[in-house]
């Protein structure tokens, strides 16, 4: 075994020193039609019900970046507000004939994902602080803040009170935030605006949260 071990190390320097021998030059085409078919080898699956595992994978536009971009980085979607969207549509895609608890199950999920990556050791402290302002808001309405959700996305008034939700948020001290974060609030808002030209981005919300 040794003497396998050493023979291949001096074929190795062998070839190493000298000019001709060199990587073969893999095409463009290639490398990325073999970085798309490791994408696919490793799909995961999720139970989205009883006998029925569906298979998750990222948006169609997100593994053409990954594919193509040699420098990507997924940190770099964390709060990209085209990347949220279209992760969104996709996300609901893929869910829209799961169970309802599978569904919770998914989401919670990905918030935990979505902490421990985007969140945990740089926005801490941003987003606690809208944790706690969230809860003061919805105590306001006459709501518990872990019921906030459930309730009011079954409330014939959902809409209005999502909106007294955002103008509570809005108003007084603010948490200390980045200007990243600040950011990607503001486009998250104009882009839900934008889905329709009758419904508000609270019906929009309302209407998401009532499938989930």
């Amino acid at each position: 075994m040794k003497l396998l071990v050493l023979a291949c190390l001096v074929a190795f320097a062998a070839a190493a020193s000298v000019p001709q021998c060199q990587r073969p030059e893999v095409p463009e085409a290639v490398k990325k039609a073999m970085k798309l078919k490791a994408f696919n080898s490793f799909k995961m699956k999720f139970k989205c019900s009883k006998g029925n595992w569906i298979k998750l994978s990222p948006p169609e536009g997100m593994m053409q970046k990954m594919i193509q971009d040699d420098d990507f980085n997924p940190k770099d979607l964390c709060f990209n507000v085209d990347a949220h969207m279209a992760a969104a549509k996709h996300v609901a895609g893929l869910l829209k004939d799961c169970d309802r608890v599978q569904k919770k199950i998914f989401m919670h999920m990905m918030m935990k994902k979505f902490f421990e990556f985007c969140i945990k050791g740089e926005h801490e402290q941003c987003f606690m602080g809208i944790h706690m302002k969230a809860a003061a808001c919805s105590m306001k309405q006459g709501i518990c803040p872990y019921d906030f959700l459930k309730v009011v996305k079954n409330d014939d008034e959902c809409s209005d009170k999502l909106a007294a939700m955002e103008q509570c948020m809005e108003s007084g001290k603010m948490p200390r935030c980045d200007q990243v974060i600040v950011d990607f609030y503001e486009g998250i808002k104009q882009r839900l605006e934008d889905i329709s030209d009758e419904a508000s981005r609270h019906d929009v919300m309302c209407e998401v949260m009532s499938n989930m």
